[in-house]
């Protein structure tokens, strides 16, 4: 059991000693009962080595068998978290993918209301396309490490980033109004303008666009999320390397979102 300790955390390994503890607790309790209450029906009085056995193998049996089944218990918790934890994660780029984050904007979008507006930035990154021809895929892949972590750099602590596909990427924004949305956007934009990216040593301009909305009542991420994709087209035909965003949450149909003849 002592080799299985550094496999959980420090709080589930606290779990196990109580858990153990109580477990032992109760099984020493009931065969104390139990072997009086044997006692005093067939001899009339106690019998103290009896009793002292009573005690006893309860404890040696107990402790190790409670002690191994909790930390298999825990193990099997940590494993599901870390199953979990992957199935959300884009392991690259060390953020939400796009499954876990629309689960948790779908949530938290919920709580939306004029006096709790949130906002969701939708972030492409410009001419990416060029990247990966000119320099390689696995360039390619160092440059979204590098605008990932220009995101990360520029939005709050509390705000989430997920990877929405390719190279897009969102960042949710909860407790935001507009003008807050938009100073972070713009740090967004920057940060990444400013990212030291150097393929074969020459450095090379990294530039993203962003589009972004604002949540003022409870609705659903792919609400949210068509309305900011508005404005990040918006953002692209006006020259890239830009932020456009509206703090009016408008549903249009799908055809007047459609990117026709627009490069990324």
């Amino acid at each position: 059991m002592v080799g299985l300790i550094p496999k959980l955390p420090a709080m589930a390994w606290a779990n196990v000693v109580l858990w153990t503890a109580m477990i032992t607790l109760v099984t020493v309790v009931v065969s104390l009962i139990i072997a009086t209450s044997v006692m005093l029906h067939f001899n009339g009085h106690l019998d103290l080595v009896n009793l002292i056995m009573a005690l006893i193998l309860p404890l040696a049996l107990a402790i190790p068998v409670a002690g191994i089944f909790m930390v298999r218990h825990y193990q099997m918790i940590e494993a599901n978290n870390a199953l979990r934890q992957l199935a959300y994660t884009d392991s690259m780029l060390n953020c939400m993918n796009r499954r876990g984050f629309t689960a948790s904007l779908d949530i938290a979008l919920q709580y939306a209301s004029p006096h709790r507006p949130c906002a969701l930035l939708v972030i492409d990154a410009d001419n990416f396309k060029q990247v990966n021809d000119n320099f390689g895929h696995d360039q390619g892949d160092l440059a979204l490490g590098i605008i990932a972590g220009a995101i990360q750099s520029a939005i709050r602590a509390g705000d989430i980033l997920g990877r929405l596909g390719g190279e897009e990427f969102g960042a949710f924004l909860p407790s935001s109004d507009d003008a807050q949305a938009r100073i972070i956007a713009e740090r967004i934009r920057q940060a990444v303008a400013a990212a030291n990216f150097a393929p074969g040593g020459e450095p090379y301009a990294l530039s993203v666009s962003i589009g972004g909305t604002l949540a003022t009542e409870p609705t659903e991420f792919v609400s949210l999320y068509r309305a900011a994709d508005q404005r990040l087209y918006a953002a692209k035909q006006r020259g890239r390397n830009r932020t456009h965003l509206d703090n009016v949450l408008e549903i249009t149909s799908p055809t007047e979102t459609t990117r026709t003849g627009t490069s990324a």
